[in-house]
């Protein structure tokens, strides 16, 4: 009998912050959301240990009552387990909810190709998950999903096949396969947090579409958002396909079971309500209601509440970017000093959709992944002139784009000035962004939301970035010689 994840329920530990700031406007009301919340997290984890120790706790959580204080939650298995428990931590007031036992979710369906997102997939030995989606680094693409749907909780070996549908599904080793395993973040059962249960299976284009079935939500968007509570959110997933949910709380700490034994998550997202995701679900991205800006990566869960990896801890780690099926090419060249022609290492390179890379020990660069397209690109290094060139990329190809660089005759010290650029409402990372200083110097955001201008000459410095869709945003800052500035922006839809 093949190894596989049940869509029976087990025991969980939670531990959840609740951050309520997208629906708090003032000021004087955002502050006062913060101290109500501080005052819960505190509480929350200084008595965690002991609470989790009780019978019948799966789990402790932060958040705020409907008057805007702070409360303690405390998650069990069923309405006995309410005895025994405080009713307040601190002065902060205790709030028990029942959620129930919860399990790692694995199921299965149907078979196609090239596959959609948001379908059965999995490992051989296992029954069936969900296909999340599809991320790339530029060069590969691969297939995201949990580590027990493709790594068979660490006891698969990278190369493995990965089948489309699931084993359970009637899915067969190999003529079902659309790719191998080729990286996953192994689950520790031993005591020590874990961060996630995520994994990457190397395909192919052809193999793997970016979008869901006509009836799920489409292509999601390759800009993330950050979960936070009351944020509306929808998956596609294998078992329950479209459904539509909210972020009831953040920073979970969460006792999941395993075939192999349980297994502690930290930071993780909680999303209710129960029917948001059942058995087979586990894989599934979480985006926003609008927009499709992905939040998480779905991987367990119970009767009333569905948990998830935060995707941006997902892709750093594997070195990824959600695929939005944009056709691309890539832009590459030579970074030399103008007068000596001596190769420049470490000169940042950028493009206006938010590609960027630095030179190495050559003076080569390569950026990866750029939709098709009349692009601007831009290079800076420490004592040389910016420059931007424009650059032609087409679909599958390499552009050759070669920089000549001057050495800046600056009187004067020069300083740098860094940020991020996120969207205002929903909080979604901003890539390909335009910021600007009131010198002529640039650079564009990318995919992490992240710029940065090096060489600016010191003084009080006008910041300006702008995006399409955006309301243009301004700021000053005080830049002295040889220090880092830091502009962020969060940009108002138009």
């Amino acid at each position: 009998m093949s190894r596989h994840i049940s869509g029976k329920l087990f025991g969980v530990a939670l531990v959840v912050i609740l951050v309520l700031a997208g629906w708090l406007f003032t000021p004087q009301a955002r502050a006062q959301h913060n101290a109500g919340l501080q005052r819960a997290i505190e509480a929350q984890e200084k008595h965690t240990p002991a609470l989790m120790g009780k019978t019948g706790v799966v789990g402790t959580a932060a958040s705020l009552n409907h008057d805007g204080g702070p409360v303690v939650k405390v998650y069990v298995e069923k309405a006995a387990n309410f005895a025994g428990l405080p009713r307040q931590l601190d002065g902060v007031i205790v709030v028990p909810e029942v959620t129930g036992k919860i399990r790692a979710f694995g199921d299965t369906t149907a078979r196609y190709r090239p596959t959609p997102i948001g379908v059965s997939t999995g490992h051989p030995a296992i029954t069936a998950g969900t296909i999340g989606a599809r991320v790339t680094d530029g060069t590969n693409v691969y297939a995201l999903s949990n580590n027990h749907v493709y790594a068979d909780e660490n006891r698969a070996s990278l190369g493995d096949n990965a089948l489309q549908p699931g084993a359970y599904d009637g899915g067969t080793d190999p003529g079902d396969a659309i790719g191998t395993l080729y990286d996953f973040e192994p689950i520790s059962f031993g005591g020590s947090s874990n961060v996630m249960d995520a994994a990457i299976v190397i395909t192919s284009a052809s193999l793997l579409n970016s979008a869901t079935l006509p009836d799920g939500y489409g292509v999601p968007s390759s800009e993330t958002a950050t979960a936070t509570p009351r944020l509306r959110v929808k998956k596609y997933g294998r078992t329950t396909s479209l459904t539509s949910g909210r972020v009831d709380a953040v920073n979970a700490t969460v006792d999941v079971g395993y075939d192999t034994g349980v297994a502690r998550f930290v930071g993780q997202i909680v999303i209710k309500p129960g029917p948001f995701s059942a058995g087979g679900d586990s894989g599934s991205l979480i985006v926003t209601e609008k927009g499709n800006h992905p939040v998480g990566l779905l991987f367990a869960g119970s009767t009333l509440v569905t948990i998830a990896n935060p995707i941006d801890a997902v892709l750093n780690r594997f070195n990824v970017w959600i695929d939005d099926g944009v056709v691309t090419g890539s832009i590459i060249g030579t970074v030399t000093d103008s007068t000596t022609g001596t190769a420049l290492e470490g000169a940042a390179v950028s493009v206006d959709t938010g590609q960027s890379a630095n030179t190495d020990s050559n003076g080569h660069y390569t950026l990866a992944g750029v939709p098709v397209g009349d692009r601007t690109v831009t290079v800076s290094a420490t004592g040389y002139v910016t420059q931007q060139s424009p650059a032609v990329v087409t679909e599958n190809n390499d552009t050759v784009v070669d920089f000549a660089l001057d050495v800046e005759s600056s009187s004067g010290g020069t300083g740098a000035i860094k940020g991020k650029v996120t969207d205002a409402q929903t909080g979604a990372k901003l890539a390909g962004v335009l910021v600007e200083t009131d010198t002529g110097q640039s650079a564009t955001s990318n995919p992490g939301a992240r710029y940065s201008i090096s060489d600016v000459p010191e003084g009080n410095r006008t910041v300006t970035a702008s995006k399409a869709g955006y309301v243009t945003a301004s700021q000053e800052v005080s830049l002295a010689a040889g220090d880092t500035a830091t502009a962020d922006f969060a940009l108002q839809p138009e």
